[in-house]
């Protein structure tokens, strides 16, 4: 049996996420972090996770709050623990004035986790439309690691919708798409902006985009859609112009021999 105090703490969370994601063990995975919770004096890093793990692994949003909270109560200075808590307040619970006081705390405590400025700056644009203030978060976050895909995606999208600084978006979204080149949303964002501003320039790339979009999400209904619209809009552009320069009937029919 595992003898748990709080000097094992990092060694429980490894085996706790041990038991989650290789062994599939959900249920040895919530006794042991019930385990590491039920210690007199709990760590917020292990109840964050803990909380985490509820609401994901369980769907439990009740028990997640309950543990988000005591994890805040425990840790009331982490930015990890502040940021995991502000997440699911603004994802799970939608009690946006919580997570925007749990964001501003994050930010505050650790002005350099990239995960939370980037996530800040998701919530300010998509919830407050504050545009000014999410462009803030995503610049200091890509300034401390230009290699983050999600805030490379996630700024890509404000100036692409909110800014209308197309040059800018496609520059990210070629970022986002180095960094993880099977993302998909980038992929087919990238390929409706290249539609926009220069379609028949970029024809080819286009096409290619949005194959390699439907190719990383095939369950997508809109890429699949528009990737189709696409393919059938080339073939009529190339067969209305073998049709000017080919006069009917002029060429013979191309017969096909069956062996």
């Amino acid at each position: 049996a595992l003898r748990l105090d709080s000097a094992c703490l990092p060694a429980l969370l490894l085996y706790a996420a041990f038991l989650h994601r290789a062994r599939k063990d959900v249920d040895g995975a919530a006794a042991v972090y019930r385990r590491g919770a039920a210690l007199e004096v709990p760590s917020g890093a292990l109840l964050s996770k803990y909380a985490t793990f509820l609401k994901m692994a369980l769907d439990d949003t009740n028990g997640a709050q309950a543990v988000h909270e005591r994890a805040v109560e425990a840790s009331p200075t982490s930015g990890d623990v502040l940021g995991a808590a502000a997440v699911f307040y603004h994802g799970s619970r939608m009690d946006l004035d919580r997570a925007a006081g749990l964001y501003a705390r994050a930010v505050e405590a650790d002005g350099f986790n990239v995960n939370t400025l980037s996530n800040y700056g998701l919530f300010l644009a998509e919830v407050r439309a504050d545009h000014v203030g999410a462009e803030r978060m995503y610049t200091r976050a890509l300034d401390l690691d230009p290699t983050h895909a999600n805030a490379a995606y996630n700024y890509a999208v404000l100036l692409d919708s909110g800014k209308k600084d197309k040059a800018g978006a496609e520059r990210w979204y070629r970022a986002c798409i180095d960094v993880q080149p099977t993302h998909s949303y980038a992929l087919y964002n990238l390929a409706v902006l290249l539609q926009e501003q220069r379609p028949q320039e970029a024809a080819e790339e286009i096409m290619e985009l949005l194959r390699r979009a439907v190719e990383a999400n095939p369950r997508d209904p809109v890429t699949q859609v528009d990737y189709g619209c696409f393919l059938v809009r080339r073939a009529v552009f190339f067969f209305c112009g073998a049709r000017r320069h080919a006069p009917a009937h002029h060429h013979p029919r191309r017969l096909q021999c069956h062996r």
